[in-house]
């Protein structure tokens, strides 16, 4: 990966362990599912959850509208459980080695990041001792754009002065983050959390595990 010049990374599930948030998102949306329709299964929720990525917007609002097939019920249960869900985002702690591995890489390549999140988390980034690693800070409230759209990465990359056959995207949703990366021409890099077994390889061009996993690969 001699090419690569820019690495770009996403934070949740990457950068933050967003372990116990996914977990919550997973039961929460579900049991809410299931008042409408009992039968739904977790692996209807996996369909879901990879299809809903795939789409721009609330990833927590198209997941329950695939499930529930309702959209105006879907944002009303949506709205139902956001206050719950943002507590939990805010005492999320970083990745195991995040600072060791992304100083590390940064003596070698230029950093940044492309996120679907609230300008609030420059702060934490700062708090967490990472945000001086990185030369662009590509945060979708910031941006008025989020992923999937390729605008969001076409912008980014623009403000970074990147070409996207120098870049690699590293990001834990496969379908959100790495799909349209893919396209664009970025190498792309699965954050496998979840130890997801059906990784496309037409897509995803490096799988790894950890933060560490990254120095092999890098």
């Amino acid at each position: 990966m001699n090419k690569i010049k820019w690495i770009f990374f996403d934070i949740g599930g990457v950068l933050r362990d967003e372990t116990e948030y996914n977990n919550w998102r997973k039961d929460i949306l579900l049991l809410k599912a299931r008042e409408i329709n009992p039968e739904i299964s977790d692996y209807d929720f996996e369909i879901a959850h990879n299809q809903a990525s795939k789409t721009p917007g609330s990833l927590r609002q198209n997941i329950l509208e695939i499930l529930t097939g309702d959209k105006e019920l879907a944002e009303r249960l949506k709205n139902e459980i956001h206050g719950q869900g943002t507590k939990i985002l805010q005492n999320i702690p970083i990745m195991p080695n995040a600072i060791e591995v992304v100083k590390k890489l940064s003596e070698n390549y230029s950093l940044g990041v492309i996120s679907n999140y609230s300008s609030a988390i420059t702060g934490f980034l700062g708090e967490a001792g990472l945000a001086d690693y990185f030369k662009v800070l590509g945060i979708s409230e910031d941006y008025g754009l989020a992923k999937p759209n390729p605008e969001f990465f076409k912008a980014v990359l623009k403000d970074a002065k990147a070409e996207f056959k120098e870049s690699a995207m590293i990001d834990d949703n496969i379908e959100r983050g790495l799909q349209e990366a893919k396209v664009l021409g970025m190498t792309t890099v699965f954050f496998n959390a979840t130890n997801r077994q059906d990784i496309p390889e037409d897509i995803v061009d490096f799988t790894v595990y950890s933060l560490t996993d990254l120095l092999n690969i890098l």
